[in-house]
């Protein structure tokens, strides 16, 4: 793929983003006209929740929607199954440093690198 296109694509989806974001703002702008008699932390509160709710919609959607008719009704939301691919892309990618590295961090802790006649306050707990 060339950098031209790269670029180009980018572009496109920065255009569809800002797109989205305007048409959305269109009822923003409508019921911020009929609220200017209220307070502005509650004004701001209001549209920053429209923003919030919206947000939560996308992040906390059932990525297991086929489930929603059992009994149990297992839930999955995407931002769960988000982080737990990338923990495991990140550990593999890494080689598996969250494991290896982790007899030194507690090593660390401990204070067996530690040296008292160092310079600074600053503990190795803090």
């Amino acid at each position: 793929m060339t950098r031209r296109s790269t670029i180009a694509r980018r572009l496109g989806a920065l255009a569809a983003t800002v797109a989205v974001m305007m048409m959305t703002a269109a009822p923003l702008v409508a019921q911020a006209e009929e609220a200017v008699g209220q307070g502005l932390m509650d004004t701001a509160d209001r549209y920053v929740g429209y923003l919030v709710s919206a947000l939560s919609f996308v992040f906390f959607a059932d990525v297991m929607f086929w489930d929603n008719a059992s009994a149990d009704n297992v839930q999955l939301p995407l931002v769960v199954l988000w982080l737990v691919v990338g923990s495991i892309f990140l550990t593999v990618k890494m080689g598996f440093i969250n494991f290896r590295g982790f007899k030194h961090a507690l090593n660390v802790v401990r204070g067996k690198y530690s040296d008292p006649s160092d310079a600074g306050e600053v503990s190795h707990f803090q």
